[in-house]
């Protein structure tokens, strides 16, 4: 796209992706730039390989919105109607009874930054991100001042991979699943629901799992987000089938264990499944992995054969409770 629109690098920075790897990236200008017929002028704009993630890759996408355009507008998003209303002023939106308010705070870019509190436990710096496709990931730091303020918290971990960032997947990682009592940011308050936490420094953030429960407006004048709930957000359980696989140098490979489960028993970080149910992943490219991820049929139970010292193994695994 950048070589399309004839962009000249002015200027380059050193980046930082979601997995917590740095790149140095080139920076331009966009003289104008039309969203639904809004112009938006002389944009700044990072030129980036989306291939370098083999999942943001599989979404073909030419670029990401970003919120150094977005805090021009006012910006309404409806994830049931897929729907976005952009608007100079708050006055031109309508609103549904029972509004939440969260306030936040910005980064240079623009970026909302919001704070969570669990009991006297309080995180400030959790980045309101419409890009990220998680529920409420927050930092390790914060998750042993819960630990510490209540022993008694349920928790649980899982370890290697569990998402990508626009630079790829990171370094393997321990991810802590915990449930505090309860979880407050603005006027809304949760109870009982699960927060994760890597022990690598990765960005904490609030992501779409959650905004998809509610209309959410975005108001820069002000500072503060606006909510209406559509629907309850409940991530009180987490139950899986104890394994995560991610297409890895061609090969489909165990990519993340869920701690105390019978894959985590059987199955070891990184090795190649060769098989699961009918699928063969001997021939599978990297189209078939697209296709396999966007499909949202997840079953209930799997029989999942690797590759072990050149020997074909299989085991079944069944959906089981994980932490509630």
């Amino acid at each position: 796209m950048s070589e399309k629109l004839n962009l000249k690098p002015v200027g380059q920075h050193n980046t930082k992706g979601s997995q917590g790897h740095r790149e140095k990236v080139n920076y331009a200008y966009i003289d104008a730039l039309e969203i639904g017929g809004i112009p938006y002028l002389k944009t700044g704009t990072a030129i980036m390989d989306f291939t370098k993630s083999t999942e943001i890759g599989c979404l073909q996408i030419d670029g990401i919105l970003g919120a150094n355009t977005m805090r021009h507008s006012i910006w309404q998003i409806d994830y049931q109607k897929q729907e976005i209303i952009i608007a100079s002023h708050i006055d031109s939106l309508s609103f549904l009874p029972n509004l939440d308010t969260i306030p936040f705070t910005t980064k240079t870019t623009g970026t909302p930054v919001l704070a969570i509190q669990m009991g006297k436990v309080i995180e400030r710096n959790v980045t309101l991100d419409s890009g990220a496709s998680g529920y409420i990931d927050l930092s390790n730091h914060t998750y042993q001042e819960v630990l510490k303020a209540n022993p008694n918290v349920p928790h649980n971990f899982a370890y290697g991979n569990n998402s990508s960032g626009i630079y790829g997947i990171g370094a393997p990682d321990t991810l802590n699943f915990f449930k505090p009592d309860t979880l407050q940011f603005g006027t809304i308050e949760l109870h009982h629901q699960i927060c994760q936490a890597s022990v690598a420094p990765t960005s904490s953030t609030l992501g779409t799992r959650f905004f998809k429960n509610y209309i959410i407006t975005l108001d820069w004048n002000q500072n503060h987000l606006l909510l209406t709930q559509v629907k309850e957000f409940d991530y009180s359980a987490e139950e899986n089938l104890g394994y995560k696989t991610r297409f890895i140098d061609d090969k489909m490979k165990v990519s993340l264990l869920y701690n105390g489960t019978e894959a985590s028993k059987n199955l070891q970080l990184y090795e190649e499944v060769i098989q699961e149910d009918s699928t063969r992943y001997s021939t599978f490219t990297k189209l078939d992995y697209c296709k396999m991820i966007s499909d949202t049929n997840k079953p209930t139970e799997k029989v999942t054969t690797i590759l072990r010292d050149s020997i074909e193994i299989t085991f079944p695994f069944t959906k089981a409770v994980f932490l509630r």
